[in-house]
């Protein structure tokens, strides 16, 4: 990760009902401040209004990745 650079909180949810102490990348408080990172989490809902043109451009795009 780049110095300031910005992370995104994803999959959080999905982590709601697992047993404490779950996989993921250690040391992340350590890496957040030596490396001045912005973290910022995310709800899908955010982009609701999105929807429909990343709907199109990803069922355009899917048939290239073929």
């Amino acid at each position: 990760m780049n110095l300031h650079g910005r992370v995104v909180c994803c999959g959080a949810v999905s982590q709601y009902e697992g047993p404490a102490g779950s996989p993921g990348p250690a040391n992340v408080p350590t890496v957040l401040v030596t490396k001045r990172l912005a973290m910022q989490g995310f709800i899908v809902y955010d982009f609701a209004e999105s929807f429909p043109t990343a709907l199109a451009d990803l069922e355009a795009w899917f048939p290239l990745a073929m």
